[in-house]
């Protein structure tokens, strides 16, 4: 019996840079759900608990307005980067009951992703099982798990959701392709959308506002309150967190959420952070000319991928100039400032005030007045966990 599950970032939880430097693990959106939301939609019955950092915790916990509970007995831990389902959930509580009064390691290619613990007054025995999981190592595999996980998704928000079809679409003057197609409440369609879902569901979440002649093609997740753009070119395997504004031609892109890309441009194969604003014709290579695998550029080393296509990965409160360009499997910090008329390097440090040659660092207390202001018109603010995640971030770059 699980009492408690506690959520926790991995060992190597800066992989997943640039999203790690403002949030733990267990807080990225794959698919329709946050990952820590789809563990409380999977096991309802269960209370959980955080572990990070202790500032990426604190703000976490303040920014989605969570109290940690006190937990005593039968916990389980587990890895924040790995994304459940119904068999990992039943593979694991079998286990613990077959193994009764044990204390378990849980592996996976022998490194440990989770422990159950007991804590019970006598000393436990303690075994070790292997398991498969899924899990989010990097911050671009996101976007190859996606387009499945929508569909997945799916499953565990279909109660809240309503199913339109040509004989029940109550949009007038919409094109609805496939009968996988479902809307929250209060969603405006416009006239002339084509929504396609003969490839994947589309999900079209509470007060979200598709305009005219739009195309969405599923899989999709439209998330709440977020606006897709006249004429806006959405393909497969895309996600919108919430409050995104999105207009040009899209494919196969992660917005976290409270980001925008209003105007032309193509985006693909990128994972966006949260307030991040592209200006007009901003676009990114997510393909060699060579058609060769991409080496992506972490802080401090080098990662070969197996993948052909990765664009952008990009950190909150990132801005950029009209006319951006962003060139294939690019890392881009938090709070950059960027303009500059040729390609961006591959590699761009948080803060970094304009990306060519003769770069500076963008100055702190500006760039925190800037999110200030953008996060203002949404009724939000920064906490001062923020704040300090932000400082200590700065500290590394200047």
């Amino acid at each position: 019996m699980i009492n408690t599950i506690v959520l926790r970032d991995p060992k190597e939880v800066e992989n997943l840079y640039p999203f790690s430097v403002l949030h733990p693990s267990y807080e990225f959106l794959c698919g329709c759900l946050k990952n820590y939301e789809r563990w409380k939609l999977l096991l309802p019955d269960v209370s959980f608990a955080y572990e990070s950092e202790e500032l990426l915790k604190s703000s976490f916990l303040e920014r989605n307005e969570i109290k940690n509970p006190t937990f005593r007995k039968n916990v389980l831990f587990i890895d924040g980067n790995i994304i459940p389902d119904f068999s990992l959930i039943e593979e694991i509580k079998f286990i613990i009951s077959a193994n009764h009064s044990k204390d378990i390691s849980f592996s996976c290619k022998n490194k440990i992703v989770a422990e159950f613990k007991q804590f019970s007054d006598k000393e436990s025995e303690k075994i070790n099982v292997e398991i498969e999981i899924k899990t989010v190592n990097y911050i671009w595999e996101i976007i190859d798990l996606n387009g499945k996980q929508i569909n997945y998704d799916l499953l565990l928000i279909r109660e809240r959701l309503q199913q339109i079809k040509n004989i029940t679409n109550p949009f007038f003057g919409t094109h609805l392709i496939g009968n996988e197609i479902y809307v929250g409440r209060d969603v405006e369609i416009m006239p002339g959308a084509v929504l396609d879902a003969s490839k994947g569901a589309i999900i079209i979440d509470d007060e979200a506002k598709i305009m005219a002649n739009s195309v969405i093609i599923g899989p999709a997740y439209i998330g709440k309150k977020t606006l897709i753009k006249a004429i806006a070119k959405i393909y497969e395997n895309c996600s919108f967190g919430e409050y995104c504004k999105v207009g040009g031609e899209v494919e196969a892109v992660v917005f976290q959420g409270y980001s925008n890309k209003q105007h032309e441009g193509f985006l693909g194969h990128s994972f966006v952070g949260e307030w991040v604003n592209f200006g007009a014709d901003t676009n990114n290579s997510d393909l060699k000319n060579t058609y060769s695998n991409i080496v992506m550029r972490l802080p401090g080393k080098r990662v070969p991928t197996d993948k052909m296509f990765i664009g952008l990965m990009a950190g909150d409160h990132t801005k950029t100039a009209i006319n951006s360009q962003f060139t294939t499997g690019t890392t881009c910090g938090i709070h950059c400032n960027l303009f500059h008329s040729g390609f961006f390097p591959s590699q761009i440090p948080s803060f970094t005030w304009g990306g060519g040659e003769g770069s500076r660092i963008h100055n702190f207390e500006q760039a925190i007045e800037t999110a200030q202001a953008m996060m203002k018109r949404r009724g939000k603010s920064l906490n001062k966990f923020e704040i300090a995640l932000m400082k200590a971030e700065y500290e590394k770059v200047s």
